[in-house]
C-alpha cells in the first residue's frame, strides 16, 4: 500500500448543499478525499495556491484543476500519462483552504469559467469568508504559503499501520 497523509477533509455548508443535488460533485469530492489521503487521483490536476490578492495568499486558499468534462485526445493523454503537477490547467476547479495541521475545507466547485470567476471580487470575498469561518470553527490557523509547497512531503505522512 502507498503512503497515507494526515489531515481531514471538511466540506463547506454551501458545497454540502450543492452536492446533495449534484451527483457529479459527489464523485469529485470523493476523488479529492482520495487525493488528500494518498497524494494522487487520476481526475485531478494541478493544485496551486491563489497568488493574488494578498489576503487570499494569507488565508491559504488554493484551487485544484479538474479533468475537463469534454476533452480531446490531447487532454486524455495529459491526464492519463503525466504526473498531476505537470498536467495542463483546466477551467474547472475545486477551491479549498488548508490549516497548519493539514486539515482542509472544500469551499466551492467552479464547474466552468473558473479563471474568470477567480477575478471576480464577490467570488473572492465569498471564498475568504468561508476560509475565515473554517479557521475559527476548528480553532486552527492558515498554513503559510511557504509550507504549502510540501503538502505531500514526508512531514505529513501517517505512521505505517501494523497489520
Amino acid at each position: 500500500m502507498g503512503h497515507l497523509y494526515q489531515g481531514k477533509v471538511f466540506i463547506s455548508p454551501s458545497l454540502n448543499k450543492q452536492k446533495d443535488i449534484d451527483n457529479e460533485l459527489k464523485l469529485i469530492i470523493e476523488a479529492f478525499k482520495t487525493y488528500w489521503r494518498t497524494g494522487f487521483h487520476q481526475d485531478l490536476g494541478k493544485d496551486v495556491p491563489f497568488h493574488r490578492p494578498e489576503y487570499m495568499v494569507q488565508s491559504a486558499i488554493r484551487h485544484i484543476h479538474l479533468r475537463p468534462i469534454f476533452y480531446d485526445a490531447k487532454w486524455s493523454k495529459c491526464f492519463e500519462h503525466l504526473a498531476f503537477y505537470r498536467r495542463p490547467p483546466s477551467d474547472r476547479w475545486l477551491t479549498y483552504c488548508v490549516t497548519t495541521s493539514r486539515n482542509c475545507l472544500l469551499i466551492s466547485y467552479m464547474d466552468k469559467n473558473a479563471h474568470t470567476q477567480a477575478n471576480n471580487i464577490t467570488t473572492l470575498a465569498e471564498l475568504m469568508k468561508a476560509a475565515e469561518w473554517f479557521f475559527k470553527e476548528i480553532n486552527e490557523f492558515p498554513l503559510d504559503e511557504n509550507q504549502q509547497v510540501g503538502l505531500f512531503s514526508d512531514k505529513w505522512l501517517l505512521p505505517p499501520s501494523i497489520d
